[in-house]
């Protein structure tokens, strides 16, 4: 199951065999639309959509281990990493920052612009919601990013898959733009 999950965020840290620790850095797609495994699992009436998360579906499959095969293989989008030794990158080919970094639609929000976030995002385990407000730099994009959204990147491990889970809300971002509009534009 991380196997698809590294497959849906385009990065991941590995742990090898030997304790090294590389990144499997996003290199290419087969093009292939994506579907997530808690929207096929809905689609079969096999999870409530009201209990649609990442936690729900792993607990999913550890209760159904035989069914992991089948409904994997029902998300055709696959993609092909390179291993480094450096931190994730984004698609701008500069590491992903914790809070800062967010992956958009391009053809709504051009890679590299400058945003000002208002937003109310999971603080550290148990201690509930903690406004942040501050710059956001769109550098990254996603194949199931369409639309007015932006993914707010909240680093690497359990504590940030956790927090990033829990990210579902509606925030207020501000598009910064040079007074020159035509000439940024060129």
């Amino acid at each position: 199951l991380d196997v698809a999950y590294v497959q849906m965020e385009g990065a991941g840290r590995l742990r090898l065999p030997d304790g090294h620790v590389r990144t499997a850095q996003y290199a290419a797609s087969n093009g292939r639309n994506f579907r997530s495994l808690s929207e096929i699992l809905c689609e079969r009436g096999l999870l409530p959509p009201e209990r649609r998360s990442r936690r729900e579906v792993r607990r999913f499959f550890r209760e159904n281990p035989q069914l992991a095969a089948e409904l994997l293989a029902e998300n055709r989008r696959f993609v092909f990493f390179r291993l480094d030794d450096g931190p994730p990158l984004g698609a701008l080919n500069r590491p992903l920052t914790p809070l800062v970094t967010v992956a958009t639609d391009p053809s709504l929000l051009p890679l590299g612009s400058v945003l000002v976030l208002d937003a109310e995002i999971p603080g550290p385990p148990g201690q509930g919601m903690r406004r942040i407000r501050g710059p956001v730099l769109a550098q990254d994009v996603g194949a199931a990013i369409r639309g007015p959204r932006l993914d707010l990147y909240m680093g690497v491990g359990s504590a940030a898959e956790d927090a990033a889970e829990r990210v579902k809300t509606q925030v207020s971002a501000y598009l910064l733009l040079s007074k020159n509009v035509t000439t940024a534009a060129r």
